[in-house]
């Protein structure tokens, strides 16, 4: 499902999830992390209220002190004194830290029992409940009870069931506080998930009303699901992270993170648009941020609004996957929560990073279609608008070959990279291809050091894919000698790291419309030396700026960002658009700004020039309006750009001028207007410009 672009949410609500409040005077965790848990719920009630969705959910483990514990009173009543703030209407799903944990010998704490539930009916109100808000049907449900025996268990699965039954309503949204699952329906008992047998009963009721989304929290981590017509988001913590998750990734956390609890960009909530027909949910990074009581959120300047690979751009960038992008790890049994098993959980972190980019177009090797978890996942994410375009080496033999015609619902596009020795049998296998699937198919050259002469005499261990950018005309002899040309798409280019992603991406785009086809082209990051690193974030997140525009303006391509991930050891070292614990770099958050300001001009673009500036590089597009410019600027080194420079001599087309000026690291928008001094251009209010950004000038 994606949302065509420029439409209007019919309303939006807010999720948050685990706010784990403490009292004012003493932690009741041994984490420090913790501490910090009243002010950062503070801060993200602040941000929701200026927000103004039509209504907020929390979606449990309202208080850390659990049921029984001396602070436990105290909490609730300061919790509800500040979640009181919340200015639309709020309502509560109860978690295990506030009627107790789900009822299993070896849980941690205290196990849900009449009296705590009476207990937080009394302190946060109703247990279960349902409402319907602009046609579509919301619906609430305590999961600790859920196989507790307990009377309230009986009574909330009839009220659920007739609820369900007698509903008018075609859309219908759940929330719970477990997850019915984390990684796959099937999966055993452990600390975050619910069991059988209500989660079977759950998933079939789930499966009759073909509910839309389901929504929970308790794990302080993402996940997303997708089950038959059900999409089920676990949402991340606004107030600490589970550091048994840690483990997802290949770096150790800061210092400062206790072991992961307190890893910053992890920390949030959740805004979710409904639209006509269907659904997007934006995790909102709070990054950890506080509010002391009393104090006010700050000031803050507009800003480009979120992003989204479901929104239905008319251009976007796509990512390399070389790393493994739906990874399933084992969670070690470490004394805590789950110490009598192997917990099996997927890491989702990549695909939020995609969300957030507005990236929908991945490439991946064709092995992903034939690995069973692979496969399903890819089939899951094409169903929300991914867009995944599969590359194999070689000649493909009659696996491969069945294997794209078994699973063509998985991918978008075939790509084949074979020497260029090797062609002819390679075309001869793509034309049988052409018989078994309707995929575009895509024609792309080994590169290998061992298939040339050495260099000097120096043996360099390379490979790479692709076309050079610079041997374009060599590539169309190519095609037309080896009885290509009428068989496949297009052809794969590489634009290597001493090339200008600008320049490269415009002389793909005039090679397809010289020869009436399409291309990809592979946007590389790392140097073109082995030895050579690029773990210059400024650099890559300029390089990566660049491509996004020029591929805005490229119809015709598709165009990959190589790498995804850092690449901080082995061959090649370079920063990608997200580090090694998946969270965005300067570059991520570059590439959806850049998309963002695409979302408020509207439209395609068309690329004009880029020229060297002093202190950078600036590139010129032009809007779907004449009169409207947009100019990107990439400062190099620390010093940053001269902006009034820049401005004065590709800009200032008369005396004085106005617009917008773009921070493409926070996405702040600040309105200005320049007036023209000489060869500069004196701007109001001043700008700096040590990140890439954006001038939208209005002619």
């Amino acid at each position: 499902m994606t949302v065509a672009y420029g439409e209007s949410p019919l309303f939006t609500f807010a999720l948050i999830a685990d706010s784990h409040m403490n009292p004012g005077d003493e932690n009741s965790s041994p984490f420090e992390t913790n501490a910090m848990a009243n002010g950062r719920s503070r801060y993200a009630i602040a941000e929701i209220n200026r927000l103004n969705p039509d209504f907020v959910v929390h979606m449990g483990d309202l208080v850390h002190p659990v049921p029984g514990h001396p602070t436990f009173g105290r909490v609730a009543e300061d919790f509800n004194r500040l979640y009181g703030g919340v200015e639309a209407p709020l309502r509560i799903t109860p978690g295990n830290h506030d009627c107790g944990d789900k009822k299993i010998s070896w849980m941690p704490a205290v196990q849900v029992n009449d009296a705590f539930l009476k207990t937080c009916e009394e302190l946060f109100g109703p247990h279960y409940g349902s409402f319907d808000h602009k046609g579509i049907h919301f619906v609430l449900v305590n999961s600790p009870v859920l196989n507790s025996g307990l009377d309230l268990e009986a009574e909330q699965r009839s009220w659920l069931e007739r609820d369900l039954a007698e509903t008018a309503r075609d859309r219908i949204f759940l929330f719970t506080h477990y997850p019915l699952y984390v990684a796959d329906p099937d999966e055993e008992t452990h600390y975050d998930n619910i069991d059988e047998p209500a989660r079977s009963w759950l998933l079939d009721l789930i499966e009759e009303h073909r509910i839309e989304a389901v929504f929970a929290g308790h794990v302080h981590n993402f996940f997303y699901n997708r089950r038959g017509a059900t999409e089920h988001y676990v949402l991340p913590s606004v107030s600490f992270v589970r550091q048994d998750y840690a483990e997802f990734a290949r770096a150790r956390p800061e210092p400062s993170a206790e072991g992961g609890r307190n890893d910053l960009p992890k920390l949030g909530y959740f805004a979710v648009e409904v639209y006509e027909n269907g659904h997007i949910a934006h995790n909102v990074r709070t990054h950890g941020r506080v509010l002391a009581e009393g104090e006010k959120l700050p000031e803050t300047r507009p800003a480009l609004p979120a992003v989204h690979a479901r929104d239905d751009a008319p251009a976007s960038v796509g990512v390399q996957l070389r790393h493994p992008w739906s990874e399933t790890t084992t969670i070690p049994h470490n004394y805590a929560l789950d110490e009598f098993m192997r917990k099996r959980v997927r890491n989702d972190y990549p695909l939020l990073a995609l969300w957030e980019m507005g990236v929908r177009k991945v490439r991946t090797p064709v092995g992903d279609l034939t690995d069973a978890a692979s496969l399903r996942r890819m089939r899951d994410l094409k169903a929300v608008g991914h867009e995944f375009t599969v590359f194999a080496y070689g000649a493909p033999g009659p696996k491969t070959i069945d294997a794209l015609a078994r699973c063509r619902d998985a991918y978008d596009a075939l790509e084949f990279i074979v020497p260029e020795d090797e062609a002819e049998q390679a075309v001869a296998a793509i034309r049988e291809i052409r018989t078994r699937t309707d995929a575009p198919v895509y024609l792309s050259a080994l590169h290998s050091l061992a298939r040339s002469a050495h260099e000097g005499g120096t043996f360099k261990h390379m490979i790479s894919s692709g076309f050079p950018i610079e041997e374009r005309e060599h590539v169309a002899r190519f095609v037309d000698s080896v009885g290509a040309a009428g068989l496949i798409d297009g052809v794969v280019f590489r634009v290597d790291r001493g090339v200008s992603a600008w320049s490269g991406i415009g002389e793909a785009r005039a090679f397809a419309a010289a020869h009436g086809n399409r291309a990809i082209v592979n946007v590389r990051f790392a140097a073109d030396d082995m030895r050579g690193d690029r773990m210059d974030d400024l650099a890559t997140a300029c390089r990566a700026a660049e491509a996004t525009a020029a591929a805005l303006a490229a119809d015709r391509l598709t165009v990959f960002l190589d790498t995804f991930v850092d690449q901080d050891r082995g061959y090649f070292m370079r920063n990608g658009l997200i580090d090694r614990l998946f969270n965005p770099r300067l570059a991520a958050r570059a590439v959806r700004h850049v998309h963002g300001v695409l979302k408020v001009v509207g439209g395609e673009m068309t690329a004009l020039d880029v020229a060297d500036v002093a202190g950078g590089r600036m590139a010129m597009l032009r809007g779907a309006e004449e009169r409207l410019g947009l100019f990107l600027l990439l400062p190099e080194g620390e010093g940053g750009m001269d902006v009034g420079a820049a401005i004065g001599r590709r800009v200032c087309h008369a005396d004085t001028g106005a617009g917008n000026w773009v921070d493409l690291d926070t996405g702040e928008i600040v309105s200005c207007r320049w007036r023209k001094e000489g060869d500069r251009a004196a701007m109001e209010p001043a700008v700096t410009c040590a990140v890439p950004s954006m001038l939208i000038a209005h002619r």
